[in-house]
């Protein structure tokens, strides 16, 4: 999403609304090929500043531009460095480029309004030395960011039936102090089995695993809590699993590169095969008389849920993860 809150952030007005000396041109003057593009230029003699207004002290936003180092005719500096600042200290970073040929890549920051107005500032990094070769600037962004963590998923899934590993990814943080996995047997009553710190405040995804060694046997449920720095906290969605200790069916390698499954059984044939998605929906159910192995390669990588049975009994039944 583009902001309002940056006037001219992708230059199509010249340099309107920006000072320090800030320089603008199609990026084929820098070595881009897109002669309709214009964009800025960060070097020894010029820089890009803009007070950013009606902002609101407390709240978080997110500092986005693209970037690329200067090519054509251009060898040095290399890597080229600048300084991207909001006044008041609230953010300082050193955005770095060494592509060898024009190549436009998006940043990302976020940052904390102390202020109603902050001024945002691009200034030459070290190793210029008065080259007026520099970093090319485009489509500079502030927007409001109103999620502490974005949390990508939580999934929680059984281990040849002696443990239980569960698994998550963010996309962005802010000041995330650490996460607690709980479990419970009724989905009311939680325990705390572990924590892990968290990233603090990122833009980077980062995934994070834990594996419960010592879970319930039957059916369980696990859910991932959020700690901010300031105490504050919220839970995950919840995820279930069963554990069926003692089964005489085990089904590996679970999670599979290769889509095929192989089965481990002192159960007598034959037996069935069922495979459902996440919405209960079944996408496969075949009997078998003389088998080791389940392919399923015709699925797309993605959970699954397996349920083999005999009879009507089940013998096993898991979440499956395809890679």
């Amino acid at each position: 999403m583009r902001s309002q809150i940056i006037l001219n952030g992708n230059f199509l007005l010249g340099t309107t609304a920006w000072g320090c000396g800030v320089e603008t041109n199609a990026e084929t003057v820098y070595g881009g090929t897109n002669g309709l593009n214009t964009v800025a230029e960060v070097d020894a003699a010029a820089g890009l500043c803009q007070t950013v207004l009606g902002l609101t002290i407390g709240n978080v936003y997110r500092l986005s531009f693209d970037c690329s180092r200067r090519v054509g005719g251009c060898p040095s500096p290399n890597p080229t460095n600048i300084i991207v600042t909001v006044s008041g200290g609230v953010l300082t970073k050193i955005e770095s480029r060494s592509n060898a040929s024009f190549a436009l890549t998006t940043t990302a920051y976020l940052f904390t309004a102390t202020a109603n107005s902050h001024v945002i500032t691009f200034s030459p990094g070290s190793g210029f030395a008065g080259s007026t070769c520099g970093m090319i600037i485009d489509n500079i962004a502030v927007s409001f960011s109103p999620l502490p963590i974005e949390l990508l998923y939580f999934d929680a899934s059984v281990l040849n039936d002696e443990s239980v590993k569960t698994e998550w990814e963010t996309a962005t943080e802010l000041n995330n102090d650490f996460f607690t996995v709980e479990r419970s047997t009724n989905s009311l009553d939680w325990q705390e089995i572990a924590t892990q710190n968290g990233g603090g405040t990122t833009t980077q995804r980062i995934k994070y695993s834990y594996i419960d060694h010592s879970p319930f046997e039957g059916v369980s449920y696990y859910r991932l809590k959020q700690t901010d720095f300031n105490g504050a906290f919220k839970h995950s969605s919840i995820s279930s699993v069963e554990i069926q200790k003692g089964s005489a069916i085990s089904v590996f390698p679970n999670p599979s590169a290769s889509h095929v499954l192989n089965i481990q059984t002192k159960e007598s044939l034959p037996y069935t095969i069922g495979v459902y998605d996440q919405l209960g929906r079944e996408l496969m159910l075949s009997s078998y008389h003389i088998t080791t192995q389940i392919n399923l390669e015709q699925l797309d990588a993605g959970i699954y849920h397996l349920v083999i049975s005999k009879q009507d009994r089940i013998l096993y039944q898991n979440k499956v993860v395809l890679q």
